[in-house]
């Protein structure tokens, strides 16, 4: 138990509440004595959530760059904390900062690429390359200026494993605690089918293609019954325009759209779902990133149909409670949800396989002492 220590986790992008920072990092630190703080500039809250006191100010689009960063820096100086978490290059840009006047370290915590494509999708094609090298640099700089180094997968370990490898480094993937796992054992109906997208609803993300698919097999297969649930908001007016349009073409005589809910009632929506779907484009940043909801659908113990991804088959074999498919043939998406239809002993097994790895494996109470070692060690540094 560490009851002196502190722990600052900083994000920009991130809201407070995420997942990720407050429900497992941060409570896992608290239950082991740690004192611990959040601030974020996306969301908007002052207060204490279960022991760990927030700071959050919703001002990612309001602030100037160098005012973000003076922001984070007022409350670094509040707080004087020995371990600063970053979510993002600014953060650790602050947090170095800081470190100048002050005995702490510097962790840098690593889950998205930087830059991902939609920093600059706007930007006129012939300067893309440019700005992609500048960001890139920045968050090369970044690593440089951080002690060391949490990863949430493989993948995005490069290139801070091959330009610092001897900082240290840990990797901690996005496993989700069981409590937060609402399980209901789910027997396929082959006659009634509920089918289910989370997320972001853009093309990008695969909502569209995902619609298709269920408005193709519901042709194919009238004498089943299909639901569809859609859980998520679209980000731009471009993206609702589409959704609207796509409800308007399909006209779904059952479909329920969720917008919003909490991370915590996140699983218990999906309770009654058969079948989960991210049919996701199939670009480099997507194929070698590993979705956060793909653990969740693990632990519920759903089959998933997922567009092929090289993070996804160096992570784990799918093959046992799901497809990866091409997103783009929709007859093949068709054939994999017709074959559970068709042999519901295939569903029920990957079923159970998936239910079966998350209890054994893809579990944060599995890596969470790794996690809570790991921080002491950097403490012991101090």
């Amino acid at each position: 138990m560490n009851t002196q220590k502190k722990v600052y986790f900083l994000t920009t992008a991130h809201a407070y509440d995420d997942d990720r920072i407050l429900y497992h990092q941060a409570k896992t630190l608290i239950a082991s004595g740690y004192h611990v703080k959040i601030t974020s500039l996306s969301s908007d809250f002052s207060g204490c959530v279960q022991g760990i006191e927030v700071y959050a100010k919703n001002c990612i689009s309001e602030y100037s760059i160098s005012q973000k960063k003076d922001f984070l820096l007022a409350q670094l100086y509040d707080y004087s904390p020995d371990v600063i978490i970053c979510s993002e290059p600014l953060t650790v840009d602050a947090a170095s900062t800081y470190r100048k006047t002050h005995t702490c370290v510097v962790v840098y915590d690593v889950t998205e690429w930087y830059p991902t494509k939609r920093q600059y999708a706007d930007v006129f094609v012939l300067l893309r390359p440019f700005i992609f090298f500048a960001y890139f640099m920045y968050n090369l700089v970044s690593g440089k200026r951080a002690d060391a180094f949490i990863f949430g997968e493989e993948y995005k370990q490069y290139p801070f494993k091959l330009v610092f490898p001897k900082k240290k480094r840990i990797l901690l993937p996005y496993y989700p605690h069981p409590d937060y796992i609402f399980f209901k054992k789910k027997m396929l109906n082959p006659s009634k089918l509920c089918l289910c997208y989370t997320g972001r609803i853009s093309k990008e993300n695969g909502t569209f293609r995902f619609l298709h698919v269920a408005h193709k097999f519901i042709q194919q297969n009238p004498h089943v019954d299909v639901s569809i649930l859609l859980v998520g908001n679209p980000k731009t007016a471009v993206d609702a325009e589409k959704l609207h349009e796509a409800m308007r073409m399909y006209m779904f005589e059952n479909i329920t759209h969720i917008p919003f809910t909490h991370f915590l009632n996140y699983t218990k929506v999906l309770q009654d779902v058969d079948i989960c779907f991210d049919l996701r484009d199939m670009s480099v940043e997507n194929s070698y990133s590993l979705p956060i909801k793909l653990f969740y659908y693990v632990a519920c113990g759903k089959p998933i149909l997922y567009t092929k991804s090289k993070a996804i088959s160096k992570h784990m074999d799918i093959s046992k409670y799901g497809f990866l498919v091409n997103p783009d043939n929709t007859a093949e998406i068709v054939e994999k949800i017709q074959r559970y239809v068709k042999n519901p002993h295939v569903y029920e097994a990957h079923s159970s396989a998936a239910r079966d790895a998350f209890l054994k494996k893809y579990n944060w109470k599995k890596i969470e002492q790794s996690f809570i070692s790991y921080i002491q060690s950097l403490c012991n540094g101090i």
